[in-house]
């Protein structure tokens, strides 16, 4: 690809000058000088757990195990560890906070939005079964009327849950979902 053009979501440029896909347990960064790289995701509490002190101090109020469960479910966040503050810890932090996002979960349904992935494409507005129900527009291929009560709006380029309320997550009763985050091309949403 040439230089300054920008690179489809799920390819990466190799440092030989090929292109190679990325796996749905990764993501994808920009380097310091512009590129893309990829990045590993979390999706087990032995990956997170891999990268932790494992001392068991105790001093964030569990065991290195239980830590490593409260990070996969988002509950915590690696520098409440006081062990990885220590400078020979530095590395696990960092790849810690990498594959952790800085996203925010929305505790009704467990959604994390991380902005600086999401490329504004709509995927997730389209794929949401909330949407093609309520909106005849969206079983064709169209998005919702934002005013009409849909669950994720693509807002100044950025996906944003409206109205947590609505999706199949915050409902008991509703079968369970992750249309939005599965369809999202840059893993941009996560559930958990």
């Amino acid at each position: 690809m040439a230089p300054g053009r920008p690179v489809p979501p799920l390819l990466l440029e190799s440092p030989a000058g090929g292109v190679c896909g990325i796996h749905r347990e990764q993501g994808y960064g920009e380097t310091p000088e512009g590129g893309i790289r990829s990045v590993k995701r979390a999706r087990s509490i032995y990956e997170i757990y891999e990268h932790l002190p494992k001392t068991n101090c105790g001093q964030c109020g569990t065991h290195c195990m239980g830590f490593a469960g409260y990070l996969l479910a988002r509950d915590v966040r690696p520098a409440d560890c006081p062990g990885l503050s220590d400078p020979a810890f530095a590395e696990s932090r960092r790849v810690l906070e990498e594959m952790l996002g800085s996203g925010v979960k929305n505790e009704r349904t467990g959604l994390i939005v991380y902005d600086d992935r999401c490329i504004g494409c709509g995927i997730c507005v389209s794929v949401c079964p909330v949407h093609s129900v309520d909106h005849r527009e969206v079983a064709v291929g169209k998005g919702p009327r934002f005013g009409d009560g849909a669950v994720i709006e693509i807002v100044d380029g950025r996906v944003r849950l409206a109205r947590p309320e609505r999706c199949n997550r915050a409902i008991p009763s509703a079968p369970p979902c992750k249309a939005c985050a599965d369809f999202c091309p840059t893993d941009a949403m996560e559930l958990v």
